[in-house]
């Protein structure tokens, strides 16, 4: 949000009072010189109780524990001393290992290693904000499988923190499309008494060994089909309380592109009035936030060498592979081959296609 054309696109929102709730990504931040428009933006919605924080460089998934992990952390206490976050939420997989110091996140198989080395950095995350935390949904997976553990991974991490799902519609729809699921199928897969706030954007389409691939790029307006989740999905998630139009900064450049943006926000807000006057539920979604109960975060054990070395092995190993420039057959064969038990079971079922896919993440970020 901090590009001049995104400030352009939102203004006449910002102005006429549209906006109500405003997240921000802390970890960009970071990295930047914040404008002094920007910065004016987030301490009045920190002021009001109404900002709420997305990270995106954490990487929870990650199983190990390095010295960028401890910068971060440090960056993030700097940050609550600044300004006042609702919650905090990051986002599932893992983004940082290796050479790869910041990327997109790639899906993690669905292992009790796995699970405690998510559990460890989550308990850190909680510990640090003294509040609500979550985690956002992933758009990529490797298999069909993947997409249908996403749901129940999300919420045996989530379960000792009473932890929230941030429900990327976006992110569902990338799934829906690229596994051949209906939307009522997929969300059976999730525990929606979890979700708390929904992300909803555009993206884009590629190709991957000829197979046409939808990619959460956040760098166009929002499908028909993406607009068409929000009802069904307030309808079945009792519990939230925010819902984030996401656009990428640099992405609308032309006065039509703006216009446009203001269109879908105008359009996604509508479906929101709608669904209240419709169900009658604005006095039970006010009741629902009040009664909202932190954990006590407890301080969490210091990792050790070793730890998680499975999983931390298949990462490492993952990560070499989609770097060798061999094919993504040859890719999975070698991790079925490398691996034992659930994590060959895994890597056996992965779909080359989606293998190329995170070869491009990589490759895009490492470079």
């Amino acid at each position: 949000m901090l590009q001049e054309d995104f400030l352009a696109a939102a203004l006449p929102l910002f102005s006429n009072d549209e906006v109500e709730i405003l997240e921000w990504s802390p970890d960009i931040g970071w990295a930047t010189d914040i404008p002094e428009w920007a910065d004016e933006l987030l301490n009045f919605f920190s002021s009001t109780h109404s900002l709420y924080g997305h990270g995106v460089n954490y990487s929870p998934l990650s199983a190990d524990w390095t010295a960028v992990d401890s910068g971060w952390m440090k960056n993030l206490e700097r940050e609550l001393e600044q300004r006042q976050l609702v919650h905090f939420s990051e986002q599932f997989g893992f983004s940082r290992l290796g050479e790869l110091k910041q990327g997109a996140p790639l899906p993690v198989p669905h292992t009790a290693q796995a699970l405690a080395a998510g559990q460890f950095k989550l308990a850190k995350l909680a510990h640090t904000t003294g509040g609500r935390i979550g985690l956002e949904n992933l758009a990529l997976a490797f298999s069909l499988s993947d997409v249908k553990e996403q749901g129940r991974f999300l919420d045996e991490l989530l379960e000792p923190f009473d932890g929230f799902i941030l429900l990327d519609l976006h992110n569902l729809y990338c799934q829906l499309e690229n596994f051949g699921l209906s939307p009522e199928e997929l969300l059976k897969t999730y525990p929606l008494h979890r979700v708390r706030e929904i992300h909803i954007s555009g993206g884009s389409w590629s190709q991957a060994i000829n197979n046409k691939i939808r990619r959460d790029t956040h760098d166009n307006e929002v499908p028909d089909e993406v607009m068409a989740l929000l009802p069904l999905v307030l309808a079945k998630c009792p519990n939230i309380e925010a819902v984030i139009f996401e656009r990428l900064g640099g992405t609308m450049n032309t006065a039509e592109q703006q216009h446009r943006f203001r269109d879908d926000f105008r359009a996604i807000a509508k479906l929101i009035e709608q669904h209240w006057l419709e169900k009658n539920l604005a006095d039970e979604a006010l009741t629902a936030m009040e009664a909202i109960a932190l954990v006590e975060p407890t301080k969490p054990a210091e990792l050790k060498a070793g730890d998680f070395p499975d999983i931390l092995r298949y990462q490492k190993k993952l990560m070499e592979l989609l770097q060798s420039g061999q094919k993504p057959e040859e890719i999975i064969a070698k991790l079925s081959k490398d691996f034992d038990g659930e994590i060959a079971d895994y890597a056996s079922s992965i779909q080359p296609q989606m293998i190329a896919v995170g070869q491009e993440l990589v490759a895009k970020w490492t470079r």
